[in-house]
């Protein structure tokens, strides 16, 4: 509530009063809400007692009714049991009798028996005799203090009455159950009357404080009219805080309320503003420009509005003043020309700020009229550089093109412009120029053929820098002319190399072959392009120069015997590069491996090209050389190592790199051939004693079970009365030597995961 001080103002009193009179009435408001609240908190409260009273009284109600219920059904409880106690006593009185019968004895072996179960029939007859004499004289009440002296039997039946306590409690966590819930609903409750009163009251609030801002506001207003003095904007601040306005609040109000006066200083402005201009002419004085700057101030307005306002105002003035300037310039340049001297643009210049015209405007105008001028300049430089172009193509230089650059600020262009028009001009010389070498040199080949002489080509590539040709359009120029006649060529040597193979493969030497290759500068060939082409044929004539070699293998075994001597090695060596053929070594096997590899594949085009790269040699020369040297644990490890290598370059993560056992998904990604590469190693260096199609065969005469399979070869002991698992061999328990068992060799058991999926791999090699 704001609190005004003793020193108010004459012209403040009204307000606090006014406020005085809107505050009370927004805190009868509040003090109403409050009272209501309260008053409905007190109705819950009565309600909540009422509720817990009613709980009550059913509570006490439902007891006395179990108790009653409870009391009746033990008091029939009883009454059965007495009924049953005197069956029971009826019955040890006859029992009793039927002792005493002279038949008696003869049942009874001993006297001691008699009398020991006369006794107990007796006691048990006292006992139930008691036991009734209690219950009909106990009843309900005092059954709990009787039930020490009852008999086992009556003890026993008592016992397994219905609990009245348990009845009791169940009865007791419903009521509390539900007090509970009272208790969480009056809660509820009158957290919800609250909070919808202190809402209300924030309502009422807001509202009060936002009504006696806005009478302030407009108090002062109507008092000064728009925009208010600093003194009562200080006086205005000091409600605010007071008030606790917030600042959103404030905005809405002030917007609200300045609005129309500020409309209104809007309107005064425009009016004022166009009698100014109709008066004394657009563009204004820089007084008068100022004056009305002061104005705008005085009015409040801002300089975005004044701006816009003015700008609205002067438009068809500026609009005049713009196409005077253009029909001024336009008449300069029809009688000056393009472009103008330096004195005539300053003069425009000057004329357009007299007009109060903007520069970027001004530029506009003026690049419309001169654009035909400008036009008209840019089409004769293109003409001299076209002429330039055509007397002086073979001799263009720097200089030249600067002579005729000087024109370019005479004819008023831009050099971007100039640059552009040159670029296009040249590049379609350089086209013309080009056809013209393309023409050329098209005669050159058919008169002298393929491939040109020495001199010609250089007075070819003479010819092209003559032009001003870029030496790689040349070479693509030249390579698309020759192309045909170079297809022609590499076909003839392709030709005379087959018949050469033909004819001499029996006798195919070095020399022959260099011979043939003296052909290749003749007939204009690059070397890689005819090794290509001989390594094609070589891959044709695979089997039948790895048969030529394998005689002359065989005769050099005959004539030297073996093992053979480094030079003759060397000298294999040399005749394996000539034949176009790779073998891992010198041996008969060696030559066995590879006819094996080419038979066994059915794509042979394929098995030539690996057997014909580097990679076949980097893969299994080191499994060979172990093989052939019997190194047979080194080399089962060489083969796991081949296979892990085989799978890695497709796995994807470093963790998979890292995998010490192959996978079922990743004994896919192994190519049949390296298999059977590997196979066929083992194969011929155990004289088929080790081998991966050995274990095949072995592992189907076994049906194909892996335990029995396994069993046969070696890898497992047979379990008996041992723990299976325990019967498994390590790498430590196989045996690394040819007398091992068939098939023992190679031991993959332990990092292949599958061994079932493996062996269906194995079945196609």
């Amino acid at each position: 509530m704001i609190r005004f001080g003793k020193n108010v103002s004459d012209d403040e009193s009204i307000i606090k009063s006014q406020i005085r009179e809107k505050q009370a009435s927004y805190q009868n408001q509040i003090g109403t809400i409050n009272y209501q609240k309260e008053n409905r908190v007190s109705q819950l409260e009565s309600r909540y007692q009422s509720d817990l009273m009613r709980l009550d009284a059913d509570y006490q109600d439902n007891l006395r009714r179990i108790e009653n219920e409870h009391r009746s059904y033990v008091n029939q409880e009883i009454d059965r049991i007495i009924l049953d106690l005197e069956g029971r006593v009826s019955r040890l009185e006859n029992s009793i009798l039927d002792l005493r019968s002279p038949g008696a004895y003869a049942t009874l072996e001993r006297i001691s028996d008699y009398n020991r179960t006369d006794n107990e029939y007796r006691e048990n007859l006292v006992a139930f005799r008691n036991d009734i004499e209690y219950l009909r004289a106990a009843r309900y009440d005092d059954l709990g203090k009787l039930r020490y002296k009852l008999s086992d039997v009556a003890r026993k039946q008592i016992d397994n009455l219905r609990d009245f306590d348990t009845q009791k409690t169940r009865l007791i966590k419903d009521l509390e159950d539900n007090e509970r819930r009272l208790d969480s609903n009056l809660g509820s409750d009158i957290s919800k009357v609250t909070s919808n009163a202190n809402l209300e009251i924030t309502r009422i609030e807001k509202e009060g404080r936002e009504e006696i801002y806005r009478f302030i506001i407009q108090f002062y207003l109507n008092q000064e009219g728009y925009p208010l003095n600093s003194k009562s904007v200080d006086k205005i601040k000091k409600f605010q805080l007071e008030l606790k306005m917030r600042k959103q609040e404030i905005e809405n109000i002030e917007k609200s309320e300045f609005k129309p006066f500020y409309d209104q200083n809007i309107r005064k402005y425009q009016e004022e503003f166009r009698q100014r201009i109709t008066r004394e002419g657009y563009p204004l004085g820089e007084i008068t420009c100022q004056q009305l700057k002061q104005r705008g101030r005085l009015l409040g307005l801002s300089y975005e509005d004044v701006d816009a306002a003015e700008k609205l105002i002067i438009k068809p003035f500026y609009d005049e003043n713009m196409r005077k300037y253009q029909e001024e310039f336009r008449q300069i340049i029809t009688r000056e020309g393009y472009p103008l001297g330096e004195t005539t643009c300053q003069q425009q210049k000057q004329r357009g700020r007299l007009l109060g015209l903007n520069s970027k405007d001004v530029d506009a105008a003026e690049k419309l009229i001169i654009k035909p001028f400008y036009d008209e300049n840019m089409r004769k430089y293109r003409e001299e550089f076209i002429d330039l172009m055509n007397e002086k193509v073979s001799t263009l230089t720097q200089q030249s093109l600067a002579e005729l650059r000087k024109k370019q600020n005479k004819l008023g262009l831009k050099f971007e412009d100039v640059l552009n028009n040159e670029q296009l001009v040249i590049k379609r010389f350089y086209q013309i120029n080009l056809d013209k070498y393309k023409k050329e040199f098209q005669q050159k080949i058919k008169q002298e053929g393929y491939p040109l002489s020495e001199t010609t080509h250089y007075q070819q590539k003479q010819r092209g820098r003559l032009l001003g040709l870029n030496s790689k359009d040349v070479d693509a120029a030249e390579k698309l002319i020759i192309k045909p006649f170079y297809d022609e060529n590499m076909r003839k040597y392709r030709e005379e190399f087959i018949d050469l193979m033909n004819e001499k493969v029996s006798t195919l030497t070095q020399e022959s072959l260099t011979e043939l290759r003296k052909k290749q500068n003749k007939l204009g060939l690059k070397s890689e392009d005819v090794q290509n082409t001989e390594q094609s044929v070589f891959k044709q004539f695979y089997q039948t120069n790895l048969d030529k070699y394998q005689k002359e293998f065989q005769q050099k075994i005959k004539q030297e015997g073996y093992p053979l001597n480094n030079e003759t090695i060397i000298r294999l060596k040399q005749r394996q590069e000539l034949l176009g053929i790779k073998i891992l070594g010198f041996n008969r096997e060696d030559i066995e491996i590879v006819q094996r590899i080419i038979k066994n594949h059915k794509d042979k085009n394929k098995v030539v090209d690996y057997l014909s790269g580097v990679i076949f040699r980097e893969n299994y020369q080191g499994l060979r050389d172990l093989l052939a040297s019997n190194k047979w644990k080194e080399a089962n490890e060489k083969t796991k190592n081949i296979f892990f290598n085989l799978i890695k370059n497709n796995l994807q993560s470093q963790e998979e790199r890292h995998t010490t056992k192959i996978t079922e998904e990743q004994t896919k990604m192994i190519d049949i051939l390296q298999i059977q590469i590997i196979d066929i190693l083992w194969d011929v260096y155990s004289k088929g004693r080790f081998s991966f199609h050995k274990q095949k065969d072995i592992f189907i005469a076994a049906d194909k079970n892996f335990k029995t399979f396994s069993e046969r070869i070696g890898w497992k002991n047979r379990a008996f009365f041992l723990v299976d698992f325990l019967s498994w061999k390590s790498d430590d328990d196989i045996t690394f030597n040819i007398e091992a068992p068939e098939g023992h060799l190679p031991f993959w058991r332990p990092y292949i995961s599958n061994p079932e999926e493996f062996f269906i791999k194995l079945i196609n090699v």
